[in-house]
């Protein structure tokens, strides 16, 4: 079985074509299976960076669920959630630990988004390549080969920083508790 006759099962038994669809075996599967943990990672990050926006704002976790989920936009978020650092009284060092967490959070989106939003498909050699457009319809702006090791990489990325952020979020919340910068108490 190929990617161009690949075929899923539905839950009726019936059989989808899937034929842009990477080869579910072997290392198609291990890509497919890294991209839904991927995915799920970067649901986790999003859950911590409306915490760290409720942080920083000093507003309820469903104020800022609100407002973090007006827009689709990744960046549109991350600005939301930046904008209030400067004006949200924390000491300078949670300042900048929160900047460069919301850079990295822009990194990885970034890398993510190529992942999501390219095209994977099998070249001839057995490997997959991941074709990247500005949008859907644009000439391919980037295209290079792609590895389950590389996404899993990434899943691990976006887990160690959701990691970092909610304990950010935690020490700005909660500031007569240990500073995980320092270790010690206000």
């Amino acid at each position: 079985m190929n990617a161009s006759s690949s075929h899923l099962s539905s839950s009726e038994g019936s059989s989808i074509m899937t034929s842009r669809l990477p080869e579910l075996q072997g290392e198609g599967l291990e890509i497919c299976t890294a991209i839904g943990v991927l995915t799920l990672a970067a649901v986790s990050l999003e859950k911590s960076l409306v915490n760290l926006l409720s942080a920083l704002g000093k507003i309820s976790f469903e104020r800022s669920r609100s407002l973090f989920y007006s827009t689709v936009s990744a960046k549109a978020r991350l600005d939301m959630t930046r904008s209030q650092i400067e004006h949200s009284g924390v000491p300078d060092g949670v300042k900048r630990a929160a900047t460069k967490a919301l850079d990295k959070a822009k990194k990885l989106t970034d890398r993510r988004n190529e992942i999501i939003h390219g095209d994977i498909q099998t070249n001839t050699l057995g490997r997959f390549t991941l074709t990247s457009r500005m949008t859907a319809t644009a000439k391919p702006i980037r295209q290079r080969l792609i590895t389950s090791s590389e996404v899993w990489e990434l899943a691990d990325e976006y887990a160690t920083l959701f990691d970092y952020m909610d304990e950010l979020s935690s020490d700005i919340s909660f500031p007569l508790m240990r500073n995980s910068w320092t270790g010690k108490y206000p």
